[in-house]
């Protein structure tokens, strides 16, 4: 396993910052989430199109891989202003990962919308998941759907998965959500592990009014080693991506 972070943690940071801070403290990647509040990463300027290779490099100089570009993309749009919308986005960041030599973008699947059941929301996600996948044969970039809105459980993700059987389409397992929804790591990991490509580790603590906060790794509830356990015993050697949105919080 190799160890990375996300800059959701370091929202103050110049990419050189991030680019130098990632390799003296021992990370071996970053994971790319928001430049200085751009969440738009192929418009902040260090990636645009003429500053890809020279940025590239810096990474390369540092040891350091690109280890996910984190898009806002969404799955659920049924309008075809939204859908051509978060088809730009997933393309324009497919692009840019291809250019960066990431091996994956993240999408999230979003919330079900007003008047849709869940049976609909699932059937829209799948159409859209099959839509996008020329573009990623055409970047050689796999699109990661997280365990996140209304698919939090592994169960549900692989639901959808399961009817869209494709190498470039996987999983990013971030740990809290499917536990806070009550279902334990082994039973995550035996519906994900086969398209499994990206982990989020994160803590958080359950507060008496049935929320969920997020805190420092170590500091909740969450269950990070069993986690990792888990992982080690089934061979798993992607990355665990720390999360700390700092700058949700902020």
């Amino acid at each position: 396993m190799k160890l990375a972070f996300s800059t959701l943690g370091c929202p103050a940071w110049s990419l050189d910052e991030i680019i130098h801070k990632a390799a003296e403290y021992g990370y071996d990647g970053v994971e790319l989430r928001g430049i200085q509040g751009n969440f738009s990463l192929y418009q902040v300027h260090e990636l645009s199109p003429s500053q890809r290779a020279l940025t590239k490099e810096k990474f390369r100089e540092h040891h350091l891989e690109i280890a996910c570009i984190s898009t806002s993309g969404l799955l659920n749009s049924t309008t075809p202003q939204d859908k051509k919308q978060n088809f730009l986005e997933i393309q324009s960041n497919l692009k840019l990962a291809a250019d960066m030599g990431c091996p994956f973008i993240r999408v999230f699947s979003g919330q079900v919308p007003s008047g849709s059941t869940f049976e609909e929301y699932i059937s829209t996600i799948i159409l859209n998941l099959r839509d996008i996948i020329p573009e990623a044969e055409n970047r050689r970039v796999s699109v990661l759907v997280e365990t996140h809105d209304a698919l939090v459980r592994g169960k549900d993700l692989a639901s959808v998965m399961d009817k869209v059987p494709h190498p470039l389409l996987g999983a990013l397992w971030d740990i809290n959500h499917p536990f806070r929804a009550g279902e334990t790591v082994p039973e995550t990991f035996r519906y994900l592990g086969k398209y499994l490509r990206h982990v989020h580790i994160k803590d958080s603590v359950k507060l008496d009014n049935g929320s969920v906060q997020l805190v420092l790794p170590g500091k909740g509830t969450l269950p990070i080693k069993e986690t990792v356990a888990v992982l080690k015993e089934h061979d798993y050697s992607g990355y665990l991506s720390f999360e700390r949105e700092k700058i949700l919080a902020s």
